[in-house]
């Protein structure tokens, strides 16, 4: 059988459902992709086809400009580099969530129930993948929602004119990785991660977030590869990614996973969310998720405020 051709895009973001559109489960709020090798003005890319659909809980805030609001984040395996950018075009306004309480809500005469909408990417142009090719892990996140990662084998083409990102040099301290003796619970492979608010010598607010705070996490022992990689082949990667709601901040920082955590088959971690990106003077929640390989974590969220010691 012939394969089909290359479907040829002319813009780097359009919303809208497509053939290739996923279609979410009755019931199911969330979102899904799919993606498909495409043409584009800058060579050979891949098209990615996207649908979300938000609960009582997101809809009023964001409405039909949820797509736009949605993150596509890349990861390439071999580097660890992060390539995102949100499904927005190019002359789209600002935009901010509204920020409703529960109170808010119960005073409305009307609440939407559920709004669904389909954004649509050119993933090379889009993102600014170089003109290596390369495998990349790609997902798409908005606020606590996260898609699953599909990886995309992104061929080499000279037209493009992406670049890689200058690497960001973390703060001494911000992350540290060792085996743990804390047992895992029985369950599926997963990376939880909870956070902590520790004492710290802070004079101001700010200081107290950007010293005080820890997020704290494990890598399940399955998730591990049963042999240590040697020294020529792909490092293993633990990427970090910090997103702040109302303004929109987002951040990310990469670590090799080390020896000593693949000898024994047991990875800990902790690090400080504040210090790859700077509290705001407003108060806002965050949404911190970690990658390891394909999997990713839940979505921690951090709530406005100082929180309490744990």
């Amino acid at each position: 059988m012939a394969e089909s051709t290359p479907r040829e895009l002319r813009r780097p973001v359009w919303y809208g459902r497509e053939a290739e559109s996923p279609v979410l489960p009755k019931g199911r709020f969330g979102i899904e992709f799919t993606i498909s090798p495409a043409t584009g003005p800058f060579g050979q890319t891949h098209a990615l086809f996207g649908s979300i659909r938000l609960g009582p809980r997101h809809a009023e805030g964001y409405g039909t400009r949820a797509g736009a609001a949605t993150e596509i984040v890349a990861i390439e395996s071999e580097t660890g580099e992060v390539y995102h950018q949100r499904a927005a075009r190019i002359d789209a306004a600002p935009f901010e969530p509204l920020i409703l309480t529960p109170q808010d809500l119960e005073k409305m005469d009307a609440v939407v129930d559920e709004v669904e909408s389909n954004f649509n990417v050119d993933l090379c142009a889009h993102l600014g993948l170089p003109p290596e090719g390369g495998l990349y892990r790609c997902f798409c996140w908005m606020d606590d929602l996260v898609s699953g990662v599909r990886n995309v084998e992104v061929p080499a083409d000279e037209q493009r004119p992406g670049k890689r990102p200058q690497p960001e040099k973390s703060p001494v301290g911000f992350l540290s990785m060792g085996p743990t003796a804390d047992p895992f619970p029985q369950g599926p492979q997963t990376i939880p991660l909870q956070w902590r608010m520790e004492e710290g010598p802070g004079l101001t607010a700010q200081d107290r977030l950007r010293q005080g705070i820890r997020v704290h996490g494990r890598v399940h022992p399955d998730l591990l590869p049963a042999e240590i990689p040697v020294s020529d082949e792909v490092p293993l990667w633990l990427t970090v990614f910090v997103r702040s709601h109302l303004d929109r901040g987002f951040s990310w920082r990469t670590v090799p996973v080390p020896d000593e955590c693949l000898e024994e088959r047991s990875a800990g971690f902790t690090f400080h969310p504040f210090q790859i990106l700077d509290p705001p003077e407003r108060p806002q929640r965050h949404f911190v998720l970690v990658a390891f390989g394909s999997t990713l974590s839940e979505v921690l969220i951090l709530e406005p405020g100082e929180p309490q010691k744990i």
